[in-house]
This record gives C-alpha cells, structure tokens and sequence, in this order.
C-alpha cells in the first residue's frame, strides 16, 4: 500500500456509496442469526471523515456522492440507502470502521487494520472507547493472514485498499487465495476501483473467477456523470459466499438509485461463479 494515500481526500464519493451499501448489506444480513461473528476492516483508514476538511474541499469528490444521496431522502428509500443516509450528513461521511461498529452486538467483535501512522492515529482517536473493537497498527497483509481465522465462527473479511500501487491487484488476489485455505466459510467483499483506459479491473476479476469457488458475486456501478473523469469512472465489487438472496437485493437497491437519485448510471449484479 503507498503510504502517501489518504482517503479523505475522497470521502464520500460514489465508490463509497458503492461499496458501503454492499457492506450494510452484508452486515445487516449477518445480523439476522444470533450467533456472534467478527469483522476483519484490513485498510481500515481512519475510520470516519470530516467533509469539511481541506483534503475534501480540494476535490469535493463527496458532491456526486453522498451529498447526492442525503438532499434527495424520502422515506421511499431501500433500507440499505437509508442507513448509509442516517449515518451520514452533509458534514460528515462513516467510513467501514464506522459502518461496521453500528452494527455489532455485544458479542460481536471487529478488527480494524491500518498501516499508515496519520490514519492509524485518528483511526485509534475515533475507536478508543469501543470495546468490542481492536485496533492495530500493522500491515494489511500480515495481519489478515495472523488473525484468521476467528474465535467465533462467522465472520466477514471487508478488503478495500487504495491501489495506487498496481501490483496491488495481484497481491489481493493471492491474499484471499491464502486465507480462504484458513477460513473457507467467511464472507468476503472485495472493493476494486475502474479506472478509464485501464483493464486492470477485467484481469482482476478474471483471477477470481478462476479460483472456481462455490459463490462469487460481482456488483459494478458506472455512474453516468463519471464517464468524463480522468480517473475513476466505475465501482466494483467482489463478494465471496454472499448471503441468500444478497444479490437480488442490492441490484434492486441500484435499480431505485439511478431511476430516483443519480438520475443516470449503469449497475449490474451477476454471478461470476454459482454452483
């Protein structure tokens, strides 16, 4: 991971809005059993972010996102939407960290890695009183693999590096490779950026559909007002053993998204492997 990184200078954006959905999604889902499990945050960063900081002011990346989805509520949103918007505000915008908190119980328990020492050191600052979550400063990669499997056993592995680096991708794809031989039964969400004139997300996934494991779930969003960046022009997410009917109904959250909301977008769901 580069160290010189920070996500708030992105907060909020559509790729936030993307795969926090998914994440809620996941996490709302695993609620539903009574059985305790435990969330891996592996870049965890630093766990909740101030729009109003310079870094965000710099390139309000928040304003096709979250700002987006907060002006347009009504009560006629899908539930995940709804939370995202009820942890959010105009001000305000809930990283993983803080998502996955919200919904822990008290024998629930999560794990937030963070190797920078700035995001470590707000990440430590916004978590110091939650006791059911553990905070290490320590790298990604090590961590994942040392920690896994959990003591209880469910768990969700929530993986969503910066890839600024791009032997990044491969290094993923042999990390999951690596702790899935440990802890086959998790979930696993695997966020990946798609960035125009680049195929870096094609191989990406095709590495994954060729582990030809049981259930990989692929979720992608092309916002329309995206298409003109330099950069960033779609979101993807991978999702290892999703829950039961998960894909139905992130597809439907999308589906109202870009009727109601964005107004523009292209979202699909599908299988990349179902056995």
């Amino acid at each position: 991971m580069s160290l010189s990184y920070l996500h708030r200078y992105h907060a909020g954006n559509f790729a936030d809005i993307h795969k926090h959905i998914c994440l809620i999604a996941l996490l709302e889902s695993m609620q539903q059993k009574e059985t305790p499990f435990t969330v891996f945050d592996i870049f965890a960063g630093e766990g909740q972010y101030l729009l109003s900081s310079a870094e965000s002011r710099l390139n309000k990346e928040h304003a096709n996102g979250i700002d987006v989805l907060i002006k347009a509520y009504t009560e006629n949103y899908p539930d995940f939407s709804k939370s995202l918007v009820r942890f959010a505000s105009l001000d305000f915008y809930p990283g993983s960290p803080y998502i996955i908190s919200r919904y822990l119980r008290e024998n629930d328990r999560a794990h937030f890695i963070e190797k920078h020492p700035k995001s470590f050191h707000y990440l430590k600052q916004n978590f110091t009183n939650a006791n059911n979550c553990h905070i290490h400063l320590r790298d990604a990669y090590e961590g994942a693999n040392a920690l896994l499997p959990p003591k209880t056993n469910r768990g969700l592995i929530f993986i969503d590096p910066s890839y600024e680096i791009k032997k990044e991708y491969s290094a993923i794809v042999e990390l999951v490779t690596k702790i899935l031989k440990k802890f086959s039964h998790g979930h696993y969400l695997i966020w990946y950026p798609i960035l125009k004139n680049e195929r870096y997300h094609e191989r990406f996934t095709n590495e994954f559909e060729k582990l030809n494991l049981k259930k990989i779930l692929k979720s992608e969003w092309y916002p329309d007002f995206a298409k003109k960046s330099k950069g960033l022009i779609g979101s993807g997410v991978l999702i290892i053993n999703p829950s039961w009917k998960l894909d139905d109904k992130i597809s439907a959250e999308f589906d109202y998204l870009n009727i109601n909301v964005y107004r523009s977008g292209k979202q699909f769901t599908k299988w990349l492997n179902h056995y």
